[in-house]
């Protein structure tokens, strides 16, 4: 998954939740076996609804970057 995002009149309804859950549903019915997001720390409306989703958080992570941010 690449990015979510909800508009904020209509946050704190659920409606990430569902869309992150029936998007993996759709990708494990074509097949996948894994989907994958990345967030920040302090993005607390993303964990929540990744938790609350179905996903498990993994706790090492390493990533690279270049350039400006």
């Amino acid at each position: 998954m690449n990015e979510l995002g909800v508009d904020s009149a209509y946050q704190g309804r659920g409606i990430g939740k569902e869309l992150v859950a029936g998007l993996w549903k759709i990708a494990q019915s074509r097949g996948c076996r894994g989907m994958w997001v990345l967030t920040d720390e302090s993005n607390l409306a993303a964990k929540k609804v990744y938790a609350g989703s179905g996903g498990i958080r993994q706790t090492v992570q390493v990533m690279f970057q270049w350039g400006d941010t």
